[in-house]
């Protein structure tokens, strides 16, 4: 017979019915490092979003393969001329 049902029975019943009531305090300073978490990962997820976004847009698009940028170097080039 298979006794791996009653095993994990008995094994359930010794691990989470051995605990008594835990009477705990979460200080201020434990909140405010939960918050910042939070923010900390919504800022993150933000950021993934917006990257992977602009790549989806990027494949999406129709573009007709030509660069029009322009790069920075030559912006920054046109700037000592008018001096």
């Amino acid at each position: 017979m298979n006794h791996l049902p009653m095993v994990f029975f008995v094994w359930c019943f010794v691990l989470f019915g051995s605990f008594s009531p835990a009477a705990a305090y979460i200080d201020p300073a434990t909140t405010s490092y939960i918050i910042e978490l939070i923010i900390g990962a919504v800022v993150v997820g933000g950021a993934a979003f917006g990257y992977y976004w602009r790549k989806i847009r990027r494949k999406v698009s129709k573009t007709d393969g030509t660069d029009n940028s322009v790069s920075v170097e030559e912006q920054l080039s046109g700037l000592d001329d008018e001096d």
